[in-house]
């Protein structure tokens, strides 16, 4: 394996994900806010970013390691523990961003379904 860093592709997507997620919160929180309207579609939307993003890593994390061992199979001879390692890195990175997707999106449905309740009393 080479010693530059790689981004997988599913990971890219977990980042437009995330961007996303928190582009749809901050729009909510202010309409929420500012103009007392509560965005139900929106919150929904949350909440399938929220979980789609764990999944995602999960999908990640199974592709890379897969070819993690079709690398192996495929040169025939041993692999340093260093590459083993950066391999199995690489692959878990993907989780890694689609846990922290799924955390901030669980988080922000609570905190704007938490707001809206204080606007309705």
């Amino acid at each position: 394996m080479s010693e530059t860093a790689v981004l997988n592709p599913i990971c890219i997507f977990i980042v437009i994900i995330a961007f996303t997620l928190g582009f749809i919160s901050v729009n909510s929180f202010f309409k929420i806010k500012n103009h007392g309207i509560f965005p139900v579609a929106n919150l929904k939307i949350i909440m399938a970013l929220a979980k789609t993003g764990p999944m995602l890593g999960l999908l990640g994390t199974v592709i890379g390691i897969g070819e993690l061992f079709s690398s192996f199979s495929k040169t025939g001879e041993e692999q340093k523990v260093a590459d083993l390692s950066h391999g199995i890195s690489l692959a878990l990175s993907t989780t890694f961003a689609g846990l922290i997707v799924g955390i901030l999106g669980i988080l922000s449905c609570y905190f704007l379904v938490s707001l809206i309740n204080k606007k309705r009393k």
